[in-house]
């Protein structure tokens, strides 16, 4: 980073007090984003577990991108590229989250819709911040493009085809439309 700076040890890309006052909502928003974000996807869907962190990494997402794009715009040379991924990660969750909102028919689009997110919101952490963590620092930068994807892609497509597969192939759509339903709190 030209013009970084360093503060609690890790490198800032400025020390402006409206830049630090948006980094101090943006941190905070991010690692709930990851906690929410896994604990959703660890969790049986369609419980109440499942259904609160959902909310909470996709309410904690949109923070992170609002704040991203304050960040972004304030040194965008440097990191527009970083509103980029935020504005697919949000993207990607908002698809995820409306799909379920509205209650329409099927996984395939809330599965992925919030996967994108997760994986996109980590790849602009590792893009941003891979270069200056102990031992990632030794990776070669293209590796934080690609290797949040390289993971969670595959976990993905598993994801959708046990979804997919749960759905009996045999019934008639308005069947399978109920059978999607099966699980999805009332409410």
């Amino acid at each position: 980073m030209s013009g970084a700076s360093k503060i609690l040890g890790d490198q800032v890309g400025s020390t402006a007090p409206v830049f630090l006052a948006f980094l101090a909502v943006h941190v905070p928003a991010g690692l709930v984003a990851v906690a929410a974000g896994a604990i959703a996807a660890l969790t049986r869907k369609g419980s109440p577990r499942h259904v609160r962190a959902g909310r909470w990494f996709y309410s904690a997402i949109a923070v992170v991108f609002v704040t991203a794009t304050a960040l972004s715009i304030m040194r965008w040379r440097q990191d527009f590229h970083l509103f980029i991924l935020g504005a697919i990660a949000f993207g990607g969750a908002s698809i995820g989250y409306l799909h379920r909102r509205r209650h329409w028919p099927g996984h395939t689009a809330h599965i992925l819709g919030m996967g994108i997110g997760y994986v996109a919101m980590l790849t602009a952490f590792y893009v941003d911040n891979g270069p200056h963590l102990p031992l990632w620092d030794r990776l070669p930068p293209i590796t934080f493009w690609f290797l949040p994807s390289a993971v969670g892609v595959p976990i993905l497509i598993r994801a959708v085809l046990s979804w997919r597969n749960r759905v009996p192939k045999t019934h008639s759509p308005r069947a399978r439309q109920t059978h999607s339903n099966l699980g999805r709190p009332s409410g």
